[in-house]
């Protein structure tokens, strides 16, 4: 899956920390397995490869190669000296034992591995400039300075382009035709059939809508519902939340099922996500000391959609 990120993003990859992002998309598309919990390439150059694209691949091998150089001069019979020599020997053999890591293991990006590696490669670097005779600094030239800056702009108008336009969230979701669910719990089944799922503070879903009228069941089941009523605000959102239509604003009062209907034929035929607030939740484990720790809001029954009569 990453080398197909790089042959479609040859340039500029899908962006830093977006190879996990996608993975669910490219399988999709090229009808790949893969272990659904992996949070890598399981290799470090792939990665490099599949988020900067060739130039960060190209800079990702430049940085390791310097690396090794610098393990080179530490294990040089001419630096083994003194109370360094064996701590010299630590870094570099700690170096090259992750290094082999990042070729096949599963956990490359995590916050320990890279804090361990680069604090060794900080530790050579600094080891490696004891005794050293000062080098006179060196300055880019004036076209050295212009050509860096305009390949960094160049590299991020690529990467913007890409963002706004195949990579974006709008066209992802049309070419792959995803569904924008947000802030529900697992779907449940009541005794008598009923499929539901519960809304956190607020949640939403996709929606296409089949006919002019749609039917939303609401249930509202705080303890106090009766004297500390539960307002709840449902939205229509188009275009990913370039527009939010206010469908209504309802007071529960009571904690028993009802269906709200909405005459909407101005969005007949369309996809739209279907957003729920709510003004407050409760928690069944800390109220009632009932097994469930979840916050819940609303219960959002199967929607529906009817014809006008």
């Amino acid at each position: 899956m990453a080398a197909y990120m790089m042959k479609d993003y040859p340039f500029s990859g899908v962006g830093i920390g977006a190879y996990i992002i996608e993975l669910p998309n490219y399988g999709k598309i090229y009808k790949g397995r893969y272990r659904k919990w992996v949070d890598s390439a399981e290799n470090y150059f792939l990665q490099a490869g599949s988020e900067f694209g060739v130039l960060g691949l190209f800079f990702s091998l430049w940085i390791f190669w310097e690396i090794f150089k610098q393990i080179k001069r530490s294990i040089g019979a001419h630096r083994f000296h003194g109370r360094w020599k064996y701590i010299q020997i630590g870094i570099s053999c700690g170096i090259i034992s992750l290094f082999l890591n990042f070729f096949v293991h599963t956990y490359i990006g995590s916050y320990e591995i890279k804090y361990t590696f680069w604090l060794l490669v900080a530790l050579i670097f600094s080891l490696n400039r004891i005794e050293k005779e000062p080098e006179e600094r060196k300055h880019f030239s004036k076209k050295a300075k212009t050509l860096i800056i305009l390949l960094m702009a160049f590299y991020g108008g690529v990467h913007l382009w890409n963002s706004a336009h195949s990579l974006s969230l709008k066209s992802q979701t049309e070419k792959l035709d995803l569904q924008q669910n947000f802030g529900l719990y697992k779907k449940e089944i009541t005794e008598d059939g009923r499929e539901f799922r519960w809304i956190k503070s607020y949640g939403g879903m996709t929606i296409k809508i089949k006919k002019p009228i749609i039917q939303i069941p609401l249930l509202a089941s705080h303890p106090d519902i009766r004297r500390n009523p539960v307002k709840v605000k449902i939205w229509l959102i188009k275009e990913f939340f370039k527009q939010k239509k206010l469908l209504d604003e309802i007071s529960i009062k009571e904690p028993h099922w009802k269906t709200y209907e909405y005459h909407i034929p101005e969005e007949f035929h369309k996809q739209l996500i279907l957003l729920v607030k709510v003004s407050r939740t409760w928690n069944p484990l800390k109220t009632l000391g009932t097994p469930d720790p979840r916050n819940l809001g609303v219960a959002l029954g199967k929607i529906r959609f009817k014809d006008n009569k």
